[in-house]
């Protein structure tokens, strides 16, 4: 047992068993996120990614790549040193070089394929994937006090893709309140404001209005 751990000390695997740690940081983080009921996790950068999971390209939370390029980059260095080890005949620091160009290469592109299925697995990501996705006649619950058309509010929106978002709402004018726990219905998501402007999940939403004729 002692050797084993002995291995994530060698000089030449420091690198390595930190991204491990890197990792499992990253892991317990999202954990966290899983088992608290509403928490958003809310990642202001975004990474753009050609993934095959999905029909178009998405823009998504840069965690969910770093998630699994962490923990494939510290396992594949350990696998290449240990490989390493036995077939060449090369310093610590030739090893440690060779290792982090072969594990990054490879992590990054099998992180590029499984970042969309970690996305898609996060409880709750504002704004995640929204400038690809259409959130027109969706339904929301609010979660806010109350909705109407003089403030904005918070609501929970779970796309065609079964992504969920966090995002803020207002009644359309004209239309009653929607209170807590409420169901609405999306009728236009502005990208800009990050606002959905909803109405009631009975009604129907209003038509766009039309430019007079000359």
């Amino acid at each position: 047992m002692a050797d084993f751990i002995g291995i994530f000390a060698q000089p030449e695997n420091l690198l390595f068993s930190g991204s491990l740690m890197i990792f499992l940081g990253l892991m317990a983080l999202l954990m966290l996120g899983f088992a608290s009921d509403g928490l958003d996790v809310d990642f202001e950068l975004e990474l753009d990614l050609d993934i095959d999971v999905a029909d178009t390209t998405a823009g998504y939370p840069l965690i969910c790549f770093l998630l699994p390029f962490f923990g494939f980059f510290g396992l594949l260095g350990l696998i290449s040193n240990w490989i390493l080890t036995d077939m060449l005949d090369v310093t610590i620091t030739q090893k440690a070089v060779i290792s982090s160009l072969l594990s990054g290469v490879v992590s990054y592109q099998l992180s590029s394929r499984f970042a969309g299925f970690i996305a898609k697995s996060l409880p709750s990501v504002e704004s995640y994937g929204l400038s690809h996705t259409d959130l027109k006649d969706r339904l929301g619950e609010v979660i806010g006090k109350k909705m109407d058309s003089y403030s904005t509010v918070r609501i929970s929106v779970t796309d065609s893709r079964d992504n969920m978002h966090t995002l803020m709402g207002q009644m359309v004018s004209g239309y009653g309140e929607v209170e807590h726990g409420g169901i609405v219905r999306i009728c236009n998501h502005d990208e800009q404001s990050d606002i959905c402007f909803c109405v009631p999940a009975s009604a129907s939403c209003p038509e766009p209005s039309k430019p007079d004729s000359a």
